[in-house]
């Protein structure tokens, strides 16, 4: 059997040598199977609810929201913001390379939450697609 590529055989034992890969920074792929949807078609960026899940019961009296974005469109002249139920569109604060909201006084039912980027004009840049979650507190 020939041996597998990348191995040297040297004396009885195997050097592995790390396979190169070649990377681009989140920002710049869409993410595999999320749930983004790109508004200017544009399949390089992303934004995509991380938590809560598709579907996901919450039985808290209070949720912190995330949202994963393209650091790259998100700065001082644009930011990310969110909409539960068809409400009003509310900032979120950025830690730790995420995007994030303190949910709390939320009725027991089904929601939908839905994020997007704005600039400075009112412009959408990017939104998510709807994400269903269900409080049962």
């Amino acid at each position: 059997m020939p041996p597998k590529k990348n191995v040297k055989k040297a004396e009885n034992t195997a050097v592995v040598e790390p396979v190169k890969k070649t990377t681009k920074p989140k920002e710049f792929i869409k993410k595999p199977g999320s749930t983004g949807a790109n508004l200017n078609s544009n399949p390089k960026y992303y934004l995509v609810i991380d938590c809560p899940v598709e579907g996901e019961s919450i039985n808290h009296t209070h949720y912190t929201i995330r949202i994963g974005a393209p650091l790259s469109l998100c700065h001082e002249n644009n930011w990310v913001e969110i909409a539960i139920d068809n409400g009003n569109w509310t900032p979120c604060r950025m830690a730790a390379g995420y995007f994030w909201f303190d949910w709390s006084n939320y009725p027991v039912m089904e929601h939908k939450i839905v994020a997007r980027i704005r600039d400075t004009q009112g412009n959408t840049l990017i939104k998510s697609e709807v994400r269903k979650c269900k409080s049962t507190r």
